[in-house]
């Protein structure tokens, strides 16, 4: 065996004992640069864990980056709020393996804060989210999923901020007391009052 292939064979051998010993993973979702008068909110998931603790951060450029979260779920979601203002970039979700493994999605969302009337802080309010209305009494759910029901009920008329939709289309998006749930989309429609006029709601996929 020659020298030049021995050298070869060790720094493939090294970068595998790394890449096996690493619990570090850095995912696709990297965000450009977000400027916030206020503060920025950040929101990860909804993740699947299959173990029983999971470590997650924010890595990228500007003031006051959150301190890593502990979770502990088999479905979840992770909110951090950044102390604004100021200007971030480069913006990307890690994670550290609890007992090995991974998780299925790295999605998160950045964006500026916004105040919604009944809420104490800024929360996150996407482009894409619209006036809705409740066309029939609707039971929340904390994720897309039946066995996920909460036991609130909201009534039919009432009207909430709304999102997107699962992967499967059967369920919205909605926020409910300053916080992101799910209810069957077969019942929420268009608000139409004077602000809204009847404005389609989204039909995208919320990841």
């Amino acid at each position: 065996m020659n020298r030049l292939f021995r050298f070869a064979l060790i720094a493939i051998m090294i970068s595998a004992v790394i890449a096996f010993v690493s619990p570090v993973e850095e995912t696709a979702h990297a965000q450009n640069a977000i400027t916030c008068e206020g503060d920025l909110v950040i929101v990860g998931g909804p993740y699947t864990n299959p173990y029983a603790t999971n470590l997650y951060w924010i890595g990228g450029d500007g003031p006051g980056l959150p301190t890593p979260k502990v979770m502990v779920g088999t479905s979840l979601y992770i909110t951090w709020t950044v102390k604004g203002p100021g200007t971030w970039s480069n913006l990307v979700m890690y994670w550290q393996r609890g007992a090995g493994g991974g998780v299925s999605s790295y999605a998160f969302h950045a964006g500026c804060a916004e105040v919604v009337p009944g809420c104490d802080s800024g929360i996150y309010l996407p482009d894409t989210a619209v006036g809705g209305t409740i066309t029939d009494n609707a039971a929340v759910f904390a994720f897309p999923d039946p066995t996920q029901i909460t036991g609130t009920v909201l009534e039919v008329g009432k009207t909430f901020w709304m999102d997107g939709l699962d992967s499967t289309g059967m369920y919205r998006q909605v926020l409910v007391s300053c916080e992101w749930v799910w209810v069957e989309a077969a019942k929420t429609g268009p608000n139409y009052d004077e602000v809204w006029n009847g404005h389609p709601l989204p039909s995208h996929t919320v990841n």
